[in-house]
């Protein structure tokens, strides 16, 4: 853990230290650097929460990957309603609409090219066997 936290400051101060434009938003790169953090802290809880439970109960790896990923869906696809209504800043989203996220935009974007519903598909498996790994190595 504490050699994580070290790659993380450095990659953090290297990021304000030698920035190649300093005319960058310092406050820009701390948020995101915190958000990084705090994604790091909440996977930590989750896999920590995950063993507590597959080491009580006994759970099928499998099982608890696919509610695991049922339950990550479902809560996405409700949390994809108030997003589409979120503008933001161009600096913030790439999107042309401003929007924090817009999944009729993304669906127009994969129907128009395949290269993208390729790597969609590829990251879906590749997530699928990478949790499935760790649950059953955690079990």
């Amino acid at each position: 853990m504490s050699i994580v936290t070290a790659g993380l400051v450095v990659v953090g101060v290297s990021d304000i230290v030698f920035d190649d434009r300093p005319t960058d938003d310092t406050n820009g790169i701390i948020t995101g650097n915190l958000l990084i953090i705090m994604a790091q802290i909440i996977v930590a809880i989750q896999m920590v929460t995950e063993q507590k439970y597959l080491t009580q109960y006994d759970v099928p790896a499998l099982l608890a990957v696919g509610l695991e990923g049922l339950f990550g869906m479902i809560i996405l696809s409700f949390l994809l309603i108030p997003m589409y209504y979120i503008h933001v800043p161009s600096t913030f989203s790439t999107n042309p609409y401003g929007r924090l996220e817009d999944i009729f935009f993304a669906f127009k974007e994969i129907g128009d090219n395949p290269t993208i519903l390729a790597a969609l598909a590829l990251t879906i498996v590749s997530i699928a066997f990478f949790n499935f790994a760790g649950v059953t190595v955690t079990k």
